[in-house]
């Protein structure tokens, strides 16, 4: 969903497009393995590192990995817009929608984002499970950065 035409200056752009398929994958197969061994190791009282539960263990990583990766990686798309006003209250609308909402707290804490950058987020426990969206406004472009499933459902409501 991104563009490889953005404008967008690349030291922002890197600030806002957080951790990429690699990594995300990494740690959800790393973590998931990891706990595979180990409820394996109590539940059938064998050594962790036993051939017996590294395959099923490695397979379990693989299986949860993909799907992390497919659901929880952070991905961003850009958009061009005529009318600022305008496209922001179209934002905010899908941003609603979704249920989401400017995150006071966190723009306050972070004083070196750039201007024109804004931080939402679901209120409540629900805001823990689904992460943050970004968006950067900069003149006739905007860039919005999150988790993909949320960036491919912003995505279709924005373009």
């Amino acid at each position: 969903m991104s563009d490889p035409n953005s404008d967008l200056d690349p030291q922002t752009d890197m600030s806002l497009t957080g951790p990429g398929a690699v990594q995300t994958f990494l740690y959800y197969f790393s973590l998931m393995t990891l706990i595979a061994a180990l409820v394996g190791s109590l539940a059938l009282h064998l050594h962790p590192a036993s051939p017996h539960l590294f395959m099923p263990a490695v397979a379990t990583g693989a299986m949860a990995g993909t799907l992390g990766t497919l659901f929880n990686r952070t991905t961003h798309f850009s958009v061009a817009y005529q009318n600022r006003r305008r496209f922001q209250t179209q934002l905010e609308r899908a941003l609603t929608e979704l249920g989401f909402e400017l995150d006071q707290a966190a723009m306050a804490a972070q004083t070196d984002r750039p201007p024109d950058s804004y931080i939402y987020r679901r209120p409540g426990f629900s805001g823990w499970l689904t992460g943050r969206i970004f968006v950067l406004l900069q003149p006739q472009r905007a860039m919005v950065a999150g988790r993909a499933a949320i960036i491919q459902k912003m995505g279709r409501k924005l373009l």
